[in-house]
């Protein structure tokens, strides 16, 4: 949309950018003898802020080798997106990835520290994550 359209331009002129995005800005100019001529270039807005993760989790501060836990559910809100990439990850004591399913429950094979990883995306690339440590015993 126009921010000023068929407007002398004296002096400089500003505006705010309102929302992410690209915008395309046009300079037009014309003499007194009717020669025309423009200039245009691009300014792109970036969302730089990330997702929010929201997670009510509190681990224990070890567990025995060969018992169960149930992995956190977690929320994420966004400035921008409504929907945001998510991800839970458990890595074990080898430092192994396993991408596991939200509210599952998981069982440690052998002592030593592991790691579970909530991990959030938006669209513009912008990533949180939360990391909880859990000590096998």
């Amino acid at each position: 949309s126009a921010v000023a359209e068929n407007m002398p331009v004296a002096e400089a002129f500003s505006f705010v950018c309102e929302q992410y995005g690209q915008y395309r800005i046009t300079y037009y100019g014309e003499d007194m003898y009717g020669n025309r001529t423009q200039k245009s270039f691009s300014v792109r807005v970036r969302d730089e802020q990330a997702p929010v993760i929201q997670c009510d989790f509190r681990p224990p501060e070890s567990v025995a080798v060969g018992e169960e836990l149930k992995l956190p559910v977690f929320s994420v809100k966004d400035n921008l997106d409504a929907e945001v990439e998510t991800a839970l990850f458990v890595v074990d004591v080898h430092g192994k990835f396993h991408l596991i399913g939200q509210g599952s429950k998981y069982m440690f094979t052998e002592k030593g520290e592991y790691r579970i990883v909530l991990y959030a995306r938006d669209s513009a690339m912008n990533v949180a994550q939360r990391d909880y440590v859990i000590k096998v015993v």
